[in-house]
């Protein structure tokens, strides 16, 4: 059965690598392929064209997706939040990039007596929830901490603020999979934390950060 699976995967392996020559072929050709067909015309050549444009943008889908670099000086400088308790804090994903959170925390509750950081998970816990907020596709942590304040004050809530890779002071490049793996980081840390409620954990997202949110709720339903 192995000489089956291995002829296989060697014709799998030319097709890609043949599609994928083809597609850096009409990239190359794609102005003289649209000469040509304002000249000729031709259904072959439009197909040739439709296939160089698709090809182009699944090659470049992330730099049309992401702009860690907007405003320009957003992977240089990221804002820290003044007056109110909170921590920056690094953490590793699971495929070893290092991201950068801010933890802002909501101290305006008290805790029943004999309630202690180690026992929060119990019913009679008055420790406040912790909303995990991811961002959209521009900008860092930083920019986000007015807006996140303001869901601190209003909602009594601790706030943990995540920086993809790629953005802030996260490091690596960003991509889907990249995004699903910070989320799974961040949840991992907060769910670690003997100071945090682990029953009252909510996602947030804005824009980008929405689909990422959906992401980590589908995959940790009972999380």
């Amino acid at each position: 059965m192995e000489k089956p699976w291995r002829l296989w995967g060697a014709v799998e392996r030319c097709t890609l690598a043949l599609v994928s020559w083809s597609w850096g072929a009409c990239r190359v050709s794609l102005l003289a392929l649209i000469l040509t067909f304002h000249l000729y015309g031709g259904f072959f050549l439009l197909a040739l064209i439709l296939a160089s444009v698709t090809g182009i943008l699944y090659k470049f889908q992330d730099v049309l997706l992401y702009f860690p670099d907007q405003p320009s000086s957003s992977r240089l400088y990221v804002p820290m939040p003044t007056g109110i308790p909170h921590e920056n804090v690094h953490v590793r994903t699971k495929d070893g990039v290092k991201l950068n959170l801010i933890l802002l925390r909501y101290t305006g509750g008290d805790t029943p007596p004999g309630v202690t950081p180690g026992n929060q998970n119990s019913p009679t816990s008055s420790a406040p929830p912790t909303i995990l907020y991811f961002h959209g596709n521009a900008g860092n942590i930083g920019h986000r901490v007015p807006n996140a304040l303001l869901m601190l004050v209003n909602l009594k809530a601790n706030v943990v603020l995540v920086d993809y890779r790629g953005y802030g002071k996260s490091e690596g490049e960003p991509s889907e999979d990249g995004l699903y793996l910070d989320a799974e980081a961040t949840l991992d840390y907060v769910m670690t934390r003997p100071d945090l409620d682990k029953t009252k954990v909510v996602l947030f997202g804005r824009s980008l950060g929405g689909a990422v949110a959906v992401r980590l709720a589908s995959a940790n339903p009972t999380g």
